[in-house]
């Protein structure tokens, strides 16, 4: 058995191209995580940047994975004693990509690309990386990352032989719909909603069963100015318990950052 550690998620509303106000809030929330003990914290897909939805528009917020940005987060991950992974949307040469940058405590980082992309991603702008992704270490226990749709049946039975006992899920996932408390059909949307985000859940933990692997999944929340994001983040143990949850909503004033610390006990 090895040595139980803490694990976290978080979510925040992320603005579309407000960098600089992301990151401090990431980093808010990461040195909360800390002071609770968590070695490790995942927060969603394209937190860094926003999501932007117009045509063409990935390129006028997206990021060097060699650039300041980066460099300001591993230090942070370094001084803060936790390791942080947070997406970003990553300016690679004369390509576009959703990734997510790993700033390992000990100072190393590393970047895992998303190799998918949908209708959404391609308006903007993103290409799908061709490489595979790396597994790496959360103290000493093998992890792997799959980024929103990446997290396809082939991957988990791919990661079960590899022994991968942490599985790592960031995603963007924006509501159906989404709705303000005053509107007359909220109390509908958000049921609706809600139904879905319980569905996510139930599924993480048959996978979570599965594969005796902790499963952590970061989803982005909060209202953009564009679309509405649910929330809707966890940690499910190996024995699909969940072990901490931050329950999605439609509803836009309910939307809210937050993170969820869980010890968990890896065989």
């Amino acid at each position: 058995m090895s040595q139980p550690i803490k694990l976290a998620v978080g979510q925040f509303s992320s603005g579309i191209g407000t960098v600089d106000e992301n990151v401090a809030t990431l980093l808010r929330l990461s040195g909360d995580a800390a002071k609770q003990g968590a070695r490790f914290i995942l927060f969603p897909e394209d937190c860094l940047t926003g999501y932007p939805s117009k045509t063409g528009s990935a390129a006028g917020v997206a990021l060097d994975a060699g650039g300041a940005i980066v460099k300001k987060l591993a230090d942070a991950a370094h001084h803060l004693g936790i390791s942080i992974a947070a997406g970003f949307i990553e300016r690679r040469a004369d390509q576009l990509h959703a990734s997510e940058l790993i700033a390992l405590e000990n100072g190393t980082r590393r970047v895992i690309r998303k190799r998918s992309v949908d209708d959404r991603d391609r308006t903007i702008g993103l290409v799908a990386a061709n490489e595979a992704n790396d597994d790496f270490e959360i103290t000493g226990v093998r992890a792997a990352m799959a980024i929103c749709m990446d997290g396809t049946d082939d991957f988990f039975a791919a990661a079960a032989k590899r022994n991968v006992r942490i599985i790592l899920h960031p995603s963007g996932g924006a509501c159906s719909k989404s709705a303000h408390r005053r509107d007359a059909d909220a109390k509908q949307i958000d049921a609706a909603e809600k139904e879905n985000c319980r569905k996510c859940l139930a599924l993480a933990q048959n996978r979570a069963r599965e594969l005796k692997a902790v499963y952590c999944v970061a989803n982005s929340v909060g209202f953009d100015g564009e679309r509405g994001y649910p929330g809707n983040s966890w940690i499910v143990s190996p024995s699909g318990e969940a072990l901490a949850y931050l329950p999605g909503t439609a509803i836009i004033e309910e939307m809210r950052e937050g993170i969820a610390v869980a010890r968990v006990a890896i065989d």
